[in-house]
């Protein structure tokens, strides 16, 4: 299994792809969460549970391994179409949660499914909101674009 320090990136590098274009967000929380708690300004939501039954991914309580079951070619084509409006392989997907730990799981999902430059955003939306100079995370609560510093 990998390390986690290949397949994280920090609060910063996370903002700096973003802003270059080659990086591109994908909110795996649940949506409850996204509208107690905010989502970042244009990130794409995939609550992780979409993308495991995307997978045919079952965890396995004995096996600390993430891996895709084998997918026939017709479904690794029909799963790779289904992803298109969320990832887009060409730029780097940043997957993000309330801490960390599921856009971990998202992120190896998504590289065992041929996304290279898949990656979880270290300390996920509670690390984004705690970087007083990051104020992209917008109230779904709150009526048009109110940002939540």
């Amino acid at each position: 299994m990998e390390d986690g320090q290949d397949i994280e990136v920090d609060i910063g590098q996370a903002r700096t792809w973003v802003r270059q274009g080659i990086g591109q967000i994908i909110d795996v929380r649940f949506p409850e969460e996204q509208e107690i708690f905010g989502s970042i300004a244009g990130a794409k939501q995939l609550p992780l549970s979409c993308l495991q039954r995307f997978c045919g991914y079952t965890p396995d309580p004995h096996c600390e391994e993430f891996s895709v079951r084998d997918l026939t070619a017709k479904e690794r084509t029909d799963l790779t179409r289904a992803l298109v409006g969320y990832a887009d392989q060409q730029k780097s997907v940043l997957c993000l949660c309330r801490s960390g730990n599921r856009s971990l799981v998202a992120a190896r999902l998504l590289r065992a499914l041929g996304y290279a430059r898949a990656y979880s955003v270290q300390g996920g939306t509670e690390a984004w909101q705690d970087a007083a100079h990051l104020p992209d995370i917008k109230s779904s609560s709150s009526p048009g674009d109110k940002v939540v510093a």
